[in-house]
């Protein structure tokens, strides 16, 4: 856990972090979250990850930066705005060559998770946490099979991963959805980074 002089700050959003978002977003967008004030949660997501976001939302709607996400609450619209405070960096990522007809379909599918209410997959959250901490002691390398797979249910990342999929887009071919963490698209090369923010 890295203490650091911002923890005071932790609830106060940065406007100009907002209204610069509002600049550079598109519908489709991976945003991707930072924290950088201690937190017990996000701290404990990147030590299982080995990596260094904790957290994974799609852009809805580029005018409003209402996002679609999967918390521990299911799945949800929110805004962007609650994630801009000083202590929080924010990494916006585009896939490259995206049309706007794969954008207009992840944003349905993720409005439509949001509707139904899709619950959260806390089997594929403890199983990959499982896997990671396999992998940091060296008995496990690959992260593609992960046996607590729950139909239905979804993590941040694999929510995003699913509303790639609903528009005939495959980032991880051969690995499951609940294997993949935000780490994974924070890394991959099928994604550009805009800014980080």
């Amino acid at each position: 856990m890295n203490f650091n002089f911002t923890w005071p700050f932790k609830f106060w959003k940065d406007k100009k972090k907002f209204e610069h978002l509002k600049k550079i977003c598109q519908v489709g967008d991976c945003i991707l979250i930072h924290h950088l004030e201690p937190d017990f949660i996000a701290d404990g997501i990147r030590w299982f990850e080995n990596g260094k976001v904790s957290h994974t939302a799609m852009v809805v709607d580029q005018q409003t930066l209402d996002i679609a996400e999967f918390t521990e609450k299911g799945a949800g619209i929110g805004n962007i705005e609650e994630y801009t405070q000083v202590t929080t960096e924010i990494t916006v990522r585009r896939i490259i060559g995206l049309t706007p007809e794969q954008a207009y379909k992840m944003k349905e599918a993720g409005i439509n998770d949001a509707k139904s209410k899709t619950g959260y997959d806390f089997f594929a959250y403890l199983g990959y946490m499982w896997i990671n901490l396999l992998r940091k002691v060296g008995i496990k390398k690959d992260y593609r099979l992960n046996p607590t797979d729950v139909k239905g249910l979804e993590t941040c990342s694999s929510g995003y991963i699913k509303w790639c999929e609903a528009a005939g887009l495959d980032l991880f071919p051969g690995y499951t959805r609940q294997s993949l963490t935000p780490q994974h698209l924070y890394a991959t090369n099928k994604l550009v980074t805009i800014e980080v923010v």
